[in-house]
């Protein structure tokens, strides 16, 4: 049996954590697979005792369902500092390190809906030694995610050629956030970068173990669905903020120069946002954390 941590980020959405974990017990394929569960609940303090209450469910969903007993399997840690998506599944990477009992860890977003194939089409990869970081799919409402390509380029991004796509397996600089599988061994090696707070942390792990030799690779039959965008709600030019100062700093950790990367995100915010007056000032503080290094949770409203 396959020892699979699902590693999971609660940001006031219960409801779709409970779905998530239900529908992995319903309806996943999960033959050849022992499963166990860490929830990191990035949740407002104010609403705690609901939140608790909603994580006890769950917690006694699984046991009547004969997943596990709540100490051995099933983890659930309030931690009210919010430092982000990398921060939290750091505490997960922490708790599989201190361990030494998983196999693959399973980063999912909340707001998802795997395909009931998502995982059991990983398994005859994953079991192999040249695949340490693989990922799925990611089907939004406006657009389907193939992972990273193309991030030596000033850009530091982009996305794989169609003709990649009919592969059953492609090779990536970097896997989608929202679901992502990592070998259990190679995060004793590196984690998260808690600078970026969110957004690009996926690209950067991934890059920085590309530099080490390992690989990151899309199984194209592991589909998830995911509702893009739920965590900021109506604050969308906070969401731009994150990517235009993450960007930058991610380029320069990595050895590049921005000159190229710092306009090219002034045309990107004028073509995409017109003269919407949040976004440009988005792009201006972003651009101006990122040169004093003002980095991780910002403060900054918009």
């Amino acid at each position: 049996m396959i020892r699979l941590l699902v590693s999971i980020v609660n940001y006031n959405s219960y409801d779709d954590t409970y779905k998530l974990i239900k529908f992995i017990n319903d309806k996943l394929d999960t033959r050849g697979f022992e499963l166990y569960f860490f929830i990191v609940d990035n949740g407002d303090k104010k609403d705690q005792p609901v939140f608790l209450n909603k994580i006890n469910n769950i917690a006694n969903f699984i046991l009547a369902n004969k997943i596990s007993s709540l100490d051995s399997k099933f983890n659930y840690l309030f931690d009210t500092s919010n430092q982000g998506f990398g921060a939290a599944h750091n505490i997960a990477i922490n708790h599989v390190n201190n361990t030494n009992k998983f196999d693959i860890v399973w980063m999912l977003n909340s707001d998802l809906e795997p395909d009931v194939n998502c995982l059991s089409s990983i398994k005859k990869y994953i079991l192999e030694s040249e695949y340490n970081i693989l990922g799925s799919v990611i089907f939004e409402k406006e657009h389907v995610i193939y992972g990273t390509v193309g991030m030596a380029t000033f850009r530091g991004y982009g996305h794989p050629s169609a003709k990649e796509f009919k592969k059953d397996i492609i090779e990536v600089d970097a896997v989608s956030g929202a679901s992502m599988f990592f070998k259990a061994s190679i995060l004793k090696e590196l984690k998260f970068d808690e600078n970026f707070f969110m957004y690009v942390e996926e690209n950067d792990l991934c890059y920085r173990f590309g530099r080490q030799g390992v690989k990151s690779y899309i199984v194209t039959d592991s589909i998830v669905y995911h509702e893009g965008g739920k965590t900021f709600g109506n604050e969308q030019a906070l969401r731009w903020y994150y990517k235009v100062r993450n960007l930058l700093y991610f380029k320069r950790k990595n050895g590049a120069i921005n000159v190229l990367l710092i306009p090219y995100l002034f045309i990107s915010t004028l073509k995409n946002f017109k003269l919407d007056t949040c976004y440009f000032r988005a792009y201006f503080l972003g651009l101006f954390d990122y040169l004093v290094g003002k980095m991780g949770k910002t403060k900054r409203e918009f």
